[in-house]
């Protein structure tokens, strides 16, 4: 069970400087000069001193402490430290103070053992492979420390220690291993008698400094997995919204007059239209403003708010007319609302008749700080220029809104409201047969902007008793921020990445089992939205970034299809 310990924090910002947030210890003795401690990085290290309990081992230390603790009977301290750097503790049984110079040590040093303490002393790399595992009872909370166990141990070598039982002088460990061959170390009772990891038996014997540390060999094999590529791609136009003769009758009318948002409109003619005020609080969300054309309009001012970093594409029947970027200047300044100007001409218009302002406005989701928390998410100001009126405005999001979306088990968060989601075409099972063959990396047809929803199927073979860490990767993970495009990744239906090609930074997104299916068909859809009139050719890759053995056993998927959510 562990200690009470006293800290002095010190915060190193640069090599050689520091700032620190202190306790008052009455001490015995103090730290010795032990050259300098600058550290070639960054770093936060903790000079401790004991305040009550234990007070056996360390009067002071200015290394870090991994454990102050007793396993089995005997007082346990292990206490670590950068190997560029030097370090020194104290104990009061013995009545000893150890020193360390930057460069003079390496892996598990034990300085005492004896029948009721073990000391031990490691640099930063060998310490981190250390884990304390609880050693359950067999109580129903037996896997809880301070409920049902206060017992534990130290289990070095595995990537990762999972669970730990002792019974009957059979210690068993479950984890992961990253290598065919891992060296394991264990600090534990004195009753171990046997090891077993994962069911296999591990031969140990006692460490040749110190009979009280066992240590052994685990051997495993590693499988080669096969990662297939992403071909064979489908294509389909998810923005026909931009159309003037599309048919929005079944869409939100957006005719309020009041909000309970703090922020109020800017200017307009008195419409509130706010995502979340007409259930639309989550992704995409798009609008349509009807306005009959005399063919004296010349633009259109709109005050869009998404979000810090969110974009706002504008177009006038099939024409796209502009793109709001939050971030002022297509850059990494990332502002929440932007007031554009978007012109057009005459030739545009449908004069005499009905014409249509469509915008499609990413939600970049609600601020968490502050009076911002109830963010006007949405339009903030409309007007035709030099004059004009919006005879209509229709909003959606995605379908069913906030609380009738049909996917449950996915969540409140996973669809927006492009088209494309609404028909469900991100779900596993949607039929896309009759679809246009087409390349993720051709992009969008006749190089204009607009939405295209890419969607192809693979399959994976992945063995039991491994955890295969796969992730998709865009353009190649070049990081490039210079490319105006938003890529919405969805793997069986799981929206599980937005790829920000103007911004970035992020472009590898990491998707585990059970969102995979590990021995099945996969589905994975991209949402692509072309920002700007131009070409683009987005890639995407799967990767498998790192195979252990062990992981977490069977994983069950629940992935609802199309035929389940749409039909």
């Amino acid at each position: 069970m562990g200690h009470t310990l006293g800290v002095r924090w010190i915060q190193s910002r640069k090599s050689c400087s520091h700032m620190e947030t202190r306790w008052r210890f009455a001490l015995r003795s103090s730290p010795r000069q032990l050259g300098s401690s600058c550290s070639s990085r960054p770093a936060s290290p903790i000079n401790v001193t004991l305040v009550s309990g234990f007070s056996r081992f360390a009067v002071y230390s200015t290394a870090q402490i991994l454990f102050a603790g007793t396993i089995g009977d005997r007082d346990v301290l292990f206490a670590y430290g950068s190997a560029d750097q030097s370090h020194e503790f104290a104990t009061t049984v013995p009545n000893v103070t150890y020193a360390f110079t930057a460069g003079n040590f390496s892996g598990l040093q034990t300085l005492q053992d004896s029948n009721d303490s073990l000391i031990v002393f490691a640099d930063t790399v060998t310490a981190g492979t250390f884990f304390a595992p609880v050693l359950a009872s067999s109580d129903a909370l037996g896997a809880f420390w301070g409920i049902g166990s206060n017992e534990t141990l130290l289990v070095g070598g595995p990537q990762l220690v999972r669970n730990a039982t002792l019974e009957d002088g059979t210690l068993a460990l479950f984890g992961d291993l990253n290598s065919t061959t891992t060296p394991l170390t264990i600090i534990g009772p004195s009753t171990i008698s046997a090891v077993t990891f994962n069911g296999l038996p591990v031969t140990v014997s006692a460490n040749s400094s110190s009979s009280s540390i066992l240590v052994g060999t685990i051997s495993t094999d590693i499988p080669d997995i096969s990662v297939p590529e992403l071909s064979g791609w489908k294509f389909a136009d998810s923005l026909p919204e931009a159309s003037a003769d599309f048919d929005d009758g079944n869409w939100t009318v957006a005719d309020h007059t009041t909000t309970n948002i703090p922020a109020k409109p800017t200017y307009g003619d008195g419409r509130v239209l706010y995502g979340c005020d007409y259930g639309f609080c989550e992704n995409i969300v798009l609008w349509r403003g009807h306005f009959n054309a005399t063919g004296s309009e010349t633009s259109v001012n709109l005050s869009i708010n998404g979000g810090q970093a969110f974009a706002a594409s504008v177009f006038l029947n099939q024409h796209f007319i502009g793109t709001a970027y939050g971030n002022s200047t297509n850059d990494d300044n990332a502002i929440s609302e932007v007031d554009q100007v978007y012109n057009f001409t005459t030739d545009q218009l449908n004069v005499g008749s009905d014409n249509v302002i469509t915008i499609v406005q990413d939600n970049m989701g609600l601020d968490e700080f502050g009076s911002t928390i109830k963010s006007a998410r949405g339009v903030r100001g409309f007007q035709l220029n030099p004059e004009g009126n919006f005879t209509e405005w229709k909003v959606q999001g995605k379908i069913g809104g906030y609380t009738g979306f049909p996917d449950k088990v996915r969540g409140v968060v996973n669809e927006g409201g492009l088209f494309g989601e609404r028909e469900g075409w991100h779900l596993p099972g949607f039929d896309t047969s009759s679809w246009e063959d087409r390349d993720l990396s051709s992009g969008l047809p006749n190089a204009t902007a607009g939405v295209g929803f890419f969607v192809t199927t693979f399959d994976l073979t992945v063995p039991s008793g491994v955890d295969a860490r796969f992730s998709f990767n865009f353009d190649s993970n070049t990081n490039s921020t210079d490319v105006p495009y938003r890529a919405y990744l969805f793997v069986n239906g799981w929206m599980m990445g937005k790829r920000v090609g103007n911004l970035g930074p992020q472009t590898k997104f990491p998707v585990h089992q059970g969102i995979l299916e590990f021995n099945g068909t996969n589905t994975v859809a991209v949402a692509f939205w072309a920002m700007e009139d131009a070409e683009f050719k987005p890639t995407l890759s799967l990767a498998l970034d790192e195979v252990v053995s062990g992981g977490v056993g069977p994983v069950s998927s629940n992935n609802p299809t199309f035929a389940e959510l749409r039909s």
